[in-house]
C-alpha cells in the first residue's frame, strides 16, 4: 500500500485527534445527558492515560529484560480502540438498532486499520500493536460496562455527529509528539535494574 494512504489512515489514531475528540464526548455527555455519564468517560479516561503511560515507560525502560519484543506498545492502537470504541458506546446506548450496528462497524474497520498501519508503517511491531490495543480495550470496558448499565435519554445523535466530524475535520493531520515526550522521561525514571 503506499505510504502516503497508510499515513492518512495511521493519523486516524494520533493523540492531536483522538485527545481533542474523546475531551469533546465528555462535554457532550454532561451536557446532553448526565454528570455521571461524563464522570464515567472522564475516569475510563484518566486510566487509559496512566495505563498507556505506564506501559510505555516500564517498556522503554526494561522491555529489554522481557524479551516479549515490545520496546513501546503502540499509543496509536490504544488511543484509537478507546476513543473510536467510547464513541460506537454512546451510540450503541440509544434506542437504534441500524446505528448501532453502524456505529460498531465502523469504529471496529478504524480501529483495524490503524493498527495495521502502524505494522506496515515499521512504527510498531505486532506485539506492540497487541499490547496497546487490549490496554485501550480494558479501559474502554471500563466505561462501557457501568455506562451501559445506567438508562439515558434520547439524545440527538445528528448534532453529536456534526460536532465530533466537524472537531475531527479541524483536527485531522495534527500529529503530538507525545512519544518522544515520554522517551524523553525515560532516563529520568528508570529503575536501577533496568538500565543496562
Amino acid at each position: 500500500m503506499n505510504p502516503t494512504a497508510l499515513r492518512w489512515i495511521t493519523d486516524f489514531g494520533d493523540s492531536g485527534v483522538t485527545m481533542p475528540l474523546v475531551l469533546l464526548l465528555i462535554a457532550l455527555l454532561w451536557f446532553a445527558e448526565s454528570r455521571r455519564a461524563a464522570w464515567l468517560l472522564t475516569r475510563a479516561l484518566l486510566v487509559c492515560v496512566a495505563v498507556l503511560m505506564t506501559l510505555k515507560i516500564v517498556f522503554l525502560s526494561c522491555g529489554h529484560v522481557f524479551g516479549l519484543g515490545v520496546e513501546s506498545p503502540s499509543g496509536h492502537a490504544c488511543l484509537t480502540t478507546f476513543v473510536y470504541g467510547c464513541i460506537a458506546v454512546v451510540v450503541w446506548a440509544q434506542p437504534r438498532p441500524a446505528l448501532r450496528i453502524v456505529s460498531v462497524a465502523i469504529a471496529a474497520l478504524i480501529i483495524s486499520f490503524v493498527a495495521a498501519s502502524r505494522i506496515v508503517l515499521g512504527a510498531h511491531t505486532v506485539p506492540e500493536v497487541l499490547l496497546g490495543g487490549a490496554a485501550g480495550f480494558a479501559t474502554l470496558a471500563l466505561f462501557a460496562r457501568p455506562y451501559l448499565a445506567i438508562t439515558h435519554p434520547t439524545i440527538r445523535l445528528r448534532q453529536i455527529g456534526i460536532l465530533l466530524g466537524t472537531a475531527f475535520i479541524i483536527t485531522y493531520g495534527t500529529v503530538l509528539p507525545a512519544e518522544r515526550y515520554v522517551r524523553g522521561l525515560v532516563p529520568w525514571l528508570q529503575i536501577g535494574l533496568c538500565k543496562a
